[in-house]
């Protein structure tokens, strides 16, 4: 049997809860996919924002088959998840280039817009975090990276000081990162605490299912849960 490449490793079942969550948002992208477009077309040209539009949209639409499979838990392959991971990273990419054209030729105005775009995608990247460190890579420290190099070196017509704007932007990007690292742990945690409990419950199965001694185990309304097999041989019939 052929090892799996390490990078296949990194699309776990992780992606599969971001893809969960990311299929049940769908409607709601759309309703921001519109009304962002209508409120940068007072800033930028109309067909640059329908064509951006148009772009989103599609990336919607890919997105919603991406993560169909997810959604009503069937069970899927590192491919289809790769499909989802590429598609996400082509959105953030999208939503991260529009900040830059209205950082670019918005004047003020877009340069405020153009930073509120840019938080609100790298912090929605966080709260990805908690299901997959891959997702928050692709959907937030590559902006962030983006952002950084679209702030100092890309033309603006505002006339900013950008001494103390990449140095904003810097600090609210690495907070975000320590709030996802912090998930991150805590979800190494869960799954680790998981494990153990499985491991338990295991051990306590083979050591019920051996024993010569009756155990039986009820919930808090009387219903049985578990009977040992010693139990049966006790009193001569199935239960």
């Amino acid at each position: 049997m052929t090892k799996p490449f390490y990078w296949r490793s990194l699309l776990d079942d992780g992606l599969d809860e971001l893809a969960l969550s990311a299929h049940a948002g769908f409607a709601p992208r759309l309703g921001v996919n519109v009304a962002v477009t209508v409120v940068a077309a007072m800033m930028l040209p109309w067909p640059t924002c329908l064509a951006w539009a148009a772009l989103t949209l599609a990336l919607e639409a890919q997105a919603w088959f991406a993560t169909r499979g997810q959604f009503l838990g069937r069970p899927v392959g590192w491919r289809t998840r790769l499909w989802h991971l590429c598609g996400l990273a082509a959105s953030s990419l999208a939503w991260t280039a529009l900040g830059a054209l209205l950082w670019s030729r918005g004047g003020v105005e877009g340069a405020l817009c153009a930073v509120v775009i840019w938080l609100s995608v790298i912090f929605f990247a966080q709260t990805n975090a908690y299901q997959s460190p891959l997702g928050f890579v692709v959907g937030g420290a590559m902006p962030s990276a983006v952002v950084l190099g679209v702030v100092a070196f890309a033309p603006h017509t505002a006339q900013l000081n950008l001494a103390p704007v990449i140095a904003i932007l810097a600090i609210g990007f690495c907070f975000a990162g320590e709030g996802a690292a912090r998930m991150l742990k805590a979800r190494r945690r869960l799954i680790e605490a998981q494990e153990k409990l499985h491991q338990s419950e295991a051990l306590y199965r083979v050591l019920a299912d051996n024993v010569s001694d009756v155990i039986s185990l009820a919930d808090e309304n009387g219903r049985r849960i578990y009977f040992s097999p010693s139990a049966e041989r006790a009193l001569g019939y199935p239960l």
